[in-house]
């Protein structure tokens, strides 16, 4: 694809929700044009390095249930508390399958306080 052919492709829905342009804006451009997987990687390998761009598109990953792509990165350099952060954002926004993933891989029974609680069972009730 060429950089001109770029431009005139329409942008997708998701990607005009973003306010700036970061790597999870991109990552969702590759995921929506379902881009060749050599470059997708290529893209990952040179743009998801640092702990904050990687977290920023884990976000992204929990707000739409992206769990393939979820399940591919690397996720050592993920703190705990970025852990509990990503679970309740997957449970915000549906994204019950990344949030069970997340639940059962890196957090304890102990992380799961009243609040989280609290937004489990509203978003069961709001949930279709």
């Amino acid at each position: 694809m060429k950089i001109s052919d770029f431009y005139k492709t329409p942008v997708t829905l998701k990607s005009l929700n973003y306010r700036q342009y970061n790597q999870a804006f991109y990552e969702e451009i590759l995921i929506d044009f379902t881009v060749e997987q050599r470059v997708a990687q290529n893209y990952r390998e040179r743009f998801l390095i640092s702990p904050q761009d990687i977290y920023l598109v884990l976000s992204m990953y929990s707000k739409n249930d992206y769990v393939n792509y979820f399940l591919r990165l690397d996720l050592s350099e993920i703190s705990h508390k970025q852990y509990i952060e990503l679970f309740i954002i997957a449970i915000k926004n549906d994204a019950f399958k990344v949030a069970l993933h997340i639940y059962l891989r890196f957090l304890n029974n102990t992380d799961m306080d009243s609040n989280m609680m609290e937004i489990f069972i509203y978003t069961l009730k709001d949930s279709l």
